[in-house]
């Protein structure tokens, strides 16, 4: 079971959705138990690797690819939610969305040329298991005039139109992609029989085969991908409890899921977190100490007093060198 989505998320997933939130496959309106969901579940984010690559493949900066987003939410019937979940059923986009993610030699676009896409886009429903005994009623009309405003579709859904949605084709691809190609979910003959069913998997399944490949050396030195200013991670920053900074609305957050952090000086960086209280540090504890220990304000007595405690300050390595050796 997925984590229930925000109120926010679903105000912004319904104010994008060209159905103004009525179930994308049978067009009915949300008095008929329209629910959302993820096209590719959130809990994929834990999986620090695989974020990582899909961040670098899509030309996007470490640490910040957002699933908790308006454009990885759609709207569908109960029931429809449970079997999508259940990876019964999964979204596929048309040929040509497909098509724009791969250059002119038929190859999948690299880092550098991967395309943005803007929507509406198109999407096909494909049956993957435990469908034969399903209909699906799409309704034509708002509100509907007589039983003719209805349409029923069976089992493989062959005749069931083109969905209009918001949702984002790379989230829809990896998702489709990580369960059509689960053996634990769809064991390898069926995964055959759906790719001469749908030939247009195999091209899906390339794309994410090349999505989530393990990340080129050269990729922690490209600075688009993570930048300078990213190598310092102050350690307040470290130790600050973690928020959710998502607008639920972009696929981009600022920098939050940093797993692995590059550190060009790690000496330098040892020293920082392991670093032993400064003369001013010590200073200001002693007087908020002899404060607390005097009471009241301070007087010409009590601060002659105190610096009397104070140790003499130590001389920095600069003052110790012989300046000429």
């Amino acid at each position: 079971m997925l984590a229930p989505l925000s109120k926010g998320y679903i105000t912004r997933a319904a104010a994008q959705d060209p159905n103004e939130g009525r179930c994308l496959i049978e067009n009915c309106p949300r008095e008929r138990g329209v629910e959302s969901t993820y096209a590719l579940p959130p809990e994929l984010s834990a999986k620090a690797h695989i974020m990582d690559s899909l961040e670098y493949s899509w030309k996007m900066q470490r640490g910040t690819l957002n699933l908790a987003t308006s454009q990885n939410v759609f709207f569908v019937g109960a029931s429809l939610k449970r079997m999508y979940e259940e990876h019964k059923w999964a979204l596929m986009p048309e040929d040509a969305v497909i098509d724009q993610f791969f250059k002119k030699n038929w190859g999948p676009h690299p880092r550098k040329s991967f395309p943005e896409l803007s929507p509406p886009f198109k999407y096909r429903l494909i049956p993957i298991r435990g469908m034969e005994n399903i209909g699906i009623t799409q309704q034509e009309e708002h509100p509907p005039n007589s039983s003719s405003s209805f349409t029923t579709h069976v089992y493989p859904f062959k005749a069931l139109p083109l969905l209009t949605s918001h949702l984002q084709p790379k989230f829809v691809i990896t998702a489709l992609a990580r369960v059509v190609w689960n053996i634990t979910i769809v064991p390898e003959p069926q995964q055959w029989a759906l790719v001469k069913e749908y030939p247009l998997l195999s091209r899906m399944h390339r794309l994410y085969s090349r999505w989530v490949l393990e990340l080129p050396k050269q990729a922690f030195a490209d600075l688009s991908f993570v930048p300078e200013a990213l190598d310092e991670v102050d350690e307040a920053d470290e130790n600050y409890p973690e928020e959710d900074v998502s607008d639920g609305d972009s696929v981009v957050t600022d920098p939050c899921r940093l797993v692995i952090r590059i550190e060009r000086d790690v000496e330098r960086n040892a020293k920082k977190r392991k670093r032993s209280p400064s003369l001013s540090d010590l200073t200001r504890q002693k007087v908020r100490e002899y404060s607390k220990e005097k009471g009241g304000g301070w007087t010409k007595e009590s601060i002659d007093s105190w610096a009397n405690e104070c140790p003499p300050p130590a001389a920095s390595s600069s003052d110790a060198e012989d300046p000429s050796s």
